[in-house]
This record gives C-alpha cells, structure tokens and sequence, in this order.
C-alpha cells in the first residue's frame, strides 16, 4: 500500500507510515496533486482520513477504522 500511495503522489509530496497508517506531507504542485485519488484510495482501504495546514504544507492523515 505504501508503494501505491508513494506512486500516487509523485514528487508532490512524500509518504511517512506511522503507528498503522500513513502521513502525507504535499509540499509542492497541489493543483496537480490527486486528491480524489489518494483520498478514496485511502478511504476504500477501510482508513480514516483528515487535513490539516502546517508551516511544511498541507497534510493528510490516515489510521485504520476500528470495527
């Protein structure tokens, strides 16, 4: 899944797993960034996502959902 997630993103940003889910920093090209991609990869993955803006760029967080 890393491998995907790394694919998808390209040289937008970069890809850190953490604890069981994964860290997604965009640091350049968000107009080209494929949020709907990315997004609904990790959702369809049974993943939680959430944003945030940080000095570094925009983030986006994921951890399994507990059933």
């Amino acid at each position: 899944m890393l491998y995907e997630l790394r694919d998808m993103i390209s040289r937008s940003g970069r890809v850190e797993e953490i604890y069981d889910g994964y860290k997604i920093t965009i640091i350049t090209d968000t107009e080209h960034f494929s949020w709907y991609k990315v997004i609904y990869f990790l959702l369809g993955s049974s993943f939680e996502v959430w944003m945030e803006k940080t000095e570094y760029g925009l983030l986006i967080m994921s951890k399994p959902t507990i059933d």
